[in-house]
């Protein structure tokens, strides 16, 4: 209650006959506050004594500042230094606060929405996504996205990385999911892309590679206006929600797996929903999107760089290291990393290895059989003592296989090798004796 009421309360309580302790209990006061309550002749008022504010560091700054804002200056941290010159010996946060109300608004360009005819305009980009997977380690991994202009049917894939080979993967693969290919394709101005833009002279110079993978599917690149993510709207807002309602809280267990559960979202929940802007499912409008049709060949997309043989039978690439027969040992190949996820290795354009790409980095994918006949050969191979073929002691075999090949080999097997040395030295006792 307030004053007010309490005085009044006091008073009616009072002419009823109870006395002040009475009163008390039932007001929760103290009996000396209803006696006093009592005396008065109206409600008490009470007033605090307010202790004059004391001049702020920044008072006597506000005139210059407000004169640096009109001159169009608005960045505090240049205003600070500027003002502590002056002599000012207070901090940035008041500081901030004095020019936030001053600052003009910033008023938001309006744009108008660009709607296209069936099988017109496709839009593609590229966000990326960071995942936990059951080991608590984070991974950072990349998805492409391209989404039909009429429909809104989307397409949506994970990759272990941004290049031109994986651009041109995620084309491919959306074109098979679509069933054909729209006149132009929208892109943001990606290295995979355009090397240079001439704005004055209206010159591009695309990637060679990309402008004969556009020319083999007929389609015309169009490329946005540079810092206008809103120029292509429709895929940036596809990207956010394969984030937001795909990806959010998964645990990663690699590529295959996000590949995979993402392509049954695609199915169930992306393209059968109806779209915020047409009210319409995606797969509904997609047969009446008119699409070119695909060529009979899909475009051969296969990375091709030449590696080195390690004196350990591995090459690497892409941050791995993958295993060849022995007999190629310091040896040139020629590694080829195809749409299918395997990487294959050729020596004068004849497969001698091939394995599953991994997506993560600093892994060794061995094949046994390639390493069986190295291990084979440093096991047999005559001994330094007195040039006999047979069994080389643990410790050379130790010394001489490097660190790699060594981290590959299960405890087992040095325990059986350590057996046999043991015989070895057994036998050639037994010969002296």
């Amino acid at each position: 209650m307030t004053n007010h009421d309490l005085w009044r309360e006091a008073n009616s309580l009072h002419k009823d006959g109870l006395s002040n302790s009475a009163i008390a209990r039932k007001l929760s006061l103290d009996r000396r506050t209803v006696a006093r309550l009592l005396t008065l002749n109206q409600a008490p008022t009470y007033h605090r004594d307010r202790k004059p504010k004391p001049v702020a560091k920044l008072d006597s700054f506000k005139p210059f500042l407000s004169q640096r804002v009109d001159d169009g200056l608005t960045n505090t941290v240049k205003l600070l230094r500027e003002v502590q010159d002056k002599g000012y010996t207070g901090g940035i946060t008041m500081l901030r606060e004095f020019i936030a109300p001053l600052r003009p608004s910033r008023q938001p360009d309006a744009t108008v929405r660009f709607e296209t005819l069936p099988g017109e305009q496709a839009q593609v980009d590229w966000g990326y996504m960071l995942g936990t997977d059951p080991d608590h380690n984070v991974h950072r991994f990349l998805c492409f996205a391209m989404v039909l202009g009429y429909s809104r049917t989307l397409y949506a894939e994970f990759f272990a990385r941004m290049d031109l080979a994986s651009l041109l993967r995620g084309l491919i693969h959306a074109f098979d999911y679509f069933g054909g290919v729209t006149r132009t394709i929208l892109f943001d101005n990606m290295k995979q892309v355009i090397l240079e833009r001439d704005e004055l002279h209206r010159r591009f110079h695309y990637n060679a590679r990309f402008r004969d993978f556009s020319d083999y599917y007929s389609f015309r690149p169009r490329l946005c206006q540079p810092y206008r993510p809103q120029t292509k709207g429709k895929i940036e807002s596809g990207v956010g929600y394969v984030k937001g309602n795909f990806w959010c809280g998964e645990v990663f267990h690699g590529l295959t797996p996000a590949n995979q559960g993402l392509r049954i979202w695609l199915d169930t929940v992306a393209n059968v929903r109806n779209h915020g802007t047409t009210h319409i499912p995606p797969v509904e409008r997609l047969p009446v999107e008119c699409l070119q049709p695909l060529p009979m060949m899909p475009y051969e997309v296969a990375r091709m760089e030449s590696r080195l043989v390690s004196k350990d039978c591995f090459i690497c690439f892409d941050g791995n290291r993958y295993s060849v027969p022995a007999e190629y040992v310091r040896k040139i190949m020629t590694v080829k990393d195809r749409a299918d996820g395997r990487v294959r290795i050729y020596y004068q354009d004849q497969l001698i290895a091939q394995h599953l790409l991994s997506a993560g980095k600093g892994q060794m994918i061995a094949d046994p059989a390639h390493t069986a006949a190295l291990w084979a050969k440093v096991r047999r191979r005559p001994t330094e003592r007195d040039g006999r073929s047979g069994m080389v002691r643990l410790g050379t075999i130790l010394n001489e296989v490097t660190a790699p090949l060594l981290a590959q080999r299960p405890l087992a097997v040095y325990e059986q090798l350590a057996l046999d040395d043991a015989e070895s030295e057994a036998t050639d006792e037994t010969e002296r004796s």
